[in-house]
């Protein structure tokens, strides 16, 4: 992915990235060339992998897609997005005109 958040275990410490469990959010920029295989293999193979969320931002829509593995279809964000990781972390507010400018 071109971005992922991963919850460190208890311990806090990694000795090998592969115990790692699953990204609680990944993150993929479309682009011309990454477009499909970003949303049409790579978005599902991450959900069906246990990532709790996905992200496809379209650039040139100015837009974000959010997917679970509940989703039919995404949630389009537009203007902003908050993200709440499971757990009772404090939320990332993400301004998406900020984002885009």
């Amino acid at each position: 992915p071109d971005f992922s958040v991963h919850k460190l275990p208890a311990s806090g410490l990694v000795d090998d990235w592969r115990d790692m469990k699953p990204p609680a959010l990944v993150i993929e920029i479309l682009s011309p060339s990454t477009r499909n295989t970003d949303r049409h293999r790579k978005r599902p193979a991450y959900l069906a992998h246990g990532v709790a969320e996905v992200w496809l931002i379209d650039i040139d829509a100015k837009s974000v897609e959010r997917w679970t593995a509940q989703s039919e279809f995404p949630q389009l964000h537009s203007t902003a997005r908050v993200w709440a990781p499971a757990g009772g972390a404090t939320a990332l507010t993400i301004e998406l005109a900020a984002l885009f400018a």
